[in-house]
């Protein structure tokens, strides 16, 4: 009985393997993507998106532990 639950166990962590393998596969690629966005000639252009973005996101962030704290003292 012990045994099958330890293949099961081995199961499970080939899966959690092959998709970090599947991961680390995609970094050169996004690499490559991201170094040829900042190389070209329209590289500030993927500098102000990249910055938008990240601003909107902090934006909600911010957002969302200010109503958190503001529902806590009310």
């Amino acid at each position: 009985m012990r045994v099958d639950e330890d293949a099961g166990l081995d199961d499970l962590m080939g899966v959690e393997d092959r998709a970090t393998g599947a991961r680390k596969a995609q970094l050169p690629k996004l690499r490559a993507f991201w170094h040829a966005a900042t190389r070209g000639k329209y590289w500030p252009a993927t500098v102000i998106v990249t910055l938008a973005v990240v601003g909107v996101l902090i934006y909600f962030a911010v957002g969302l532990i200010a109503g958190f704290f503001a529902g806590m003292v009310e």
